[in-house]
Formats: structure tokens, sequence, C-alpha cells
């Protein structure tokens, strides 16, 4: 399971959660993903929900220290085969 733009792999739990999606593609990406690579997630396509944890400093209230903490980020990725090209259909729809 790859991220299209960015080439990285996803790891852990979200790729059973892309397994169990279904799609025979190993291609997904966010939805401003395909955006900016000329891609238009099809009308009712459901997204893929899947979780990053990142590292974030937060100040300490008690000793006002900077401390590194994980925090969960949820974000939505669709498959390649949700999508069309923009300039493919453009082309269909002449």
């Amino acid at each position: 399971m790859i991220n299209f733009k960015t080439k990285n792999t996803y790891s852990g739990g979200n790729v059973a959660l892309l397994l169990e999606a279904g799609f025979t593609s190993p291609y997904w990406m966010t939805y401003r993903q395909a955006q900016e690579m000329g891609y238009q997630v099809r009308k009712g396509s459901e997204g893929t929900r899947l979780i990053k944890v990142l590292e974030k400093e937060v100040r300490n209230k008690t000793t006002g220290k900077l401390e590194k903490k994980k925090v969960a980020k949820g974000f939505t990725v669709f498959n390649l085969e949700q999508m069309d090209k923009i300039e493919e259909s453009a082309e269909v729809a002449a």
C-alpha cells in the first residue's frame, strides 16, 4: 500500500484498513493530493480513514518545560480506482 504522490508506504494498522477496503490498486492519496496531481475523486466515493501519529512539542503546565507528546491525527485517503484524471475526462466529454 503506497501513497501515489509521495511514494511512501503505509504501515501498521493502516495497511489492514486499506486491504479491507477491497481495491486492487495499491495506490492511495488524500483528496488534496489528488487535486494537486490533476485527479478528481468521483462523486459519491467514500474514503478510507487512517491514523498518523505525530510528535508535538507541548509546554508542561506544571514545570513550564517543553515536552514531546505523541498525538494521533486522522486523515482520509482515496484509492486510485476512485479517481478520474481531469485531462482524460475532459477529452471524453468533448
